[in-house]
């Protein structure tokens, strides 16, 4: 079994065998790709977004289109692929899904809670994502209930 580093020499295959997963029409099927897609992010860290660019936009289609435990895996799967992004798409990225972390921070499902605070934790700890952001526009909704 290949952990961490060791998958970065096949990355890009294993990413491409599994992103067809993420359009099935079997909701069990989509969740499971993102969870994988989820993992070999966390393995490559802080290596190899160029292997997700495929997925990207399958992804963030996901986090729209979904709810409950398959968006949890979209947002899981997002999480950590935006720290392998360069710093300005990993700000833009951040801002594009706030909105839908703010939402389902809201959510009484307490494993969900779990998922949206650990995301924006791997968010924000990524570089390029300003302070003054965090502090004028994430801190307050979360602080406001």
């Amino acid at each position: 079994v290949l952990m961490g580093c060791a998958v970065l020499p096949y990355l890009r295959e294993l990413v491409e065998i599994v992103s067809l997963g993420l359009s099935d029409e079997q909701t069990k099927v989509r969740t499971i790709t993102a969870l994988t897609l989820a993992a070999l992010a966390e393995a490559a860290h802080p290596y190899g977004i160029e292997s997700f660019d495929a997925v990207i936009k399958p992804l963030w289609k996901g986090a729209l289109e979904h709810h409950g435990k398959s968006l949890a895996s979209f947002l899981k799967a997002i999480g950590y692929v935006i720290p392998l992004m360069e710093e300005q798409y990993a700000s833009r990225y951040t801002r594009m899904v706030m909105p839908i972390l703010i939402r389902e921070f809201h959510s009484p499902d307490e494993e969900m809670k779990k998922i949206v605070l650990k995301v924006i934790k791997q968010c924000v700890a990524t570089a390029g994502v300003e302070p003054q952001y965090i502090r004028t526009e994430i801190l307050p909704e979360f602080f406001r209930h």
